[in-house]
């Protein structure tokens, strides 16, 4: 049985879920003006693309840090 992630991968999932789905926050974002010339609602979208790929990433890296010699999806 695998180890249970913790709790801050779980918090950060929660924040991805947060600002992914919470329009609001988009919407915000792109009243604002350009950021060097890229809008603002653009950057947000960008921003959180990485930041759901950085913590898919490290509870992967997390997972199989936890079990070593088993790196299964490479």
């Amino acid at each position: 049985m695998r180890a249970p992630l913790p709790l801050f991968v779980k918090a950060w999932f929660a924040l991805d879920l947060f600002f992914a789905l919470w329009p609001p926050v988009h919407w915000t974002a792109s009243r604002t003006g350009p950021i060097l010339e890229i809008p603002g609602s653009l950057l947000y979208l960008f921003g959180l693309g990485t930041f759901i790929a950085l913590s898919v990433a490290v509870a992967f890296f997390y997972d199989n840090a936890r079990r070593p010699g088993k790196m299964e999806g490479c």
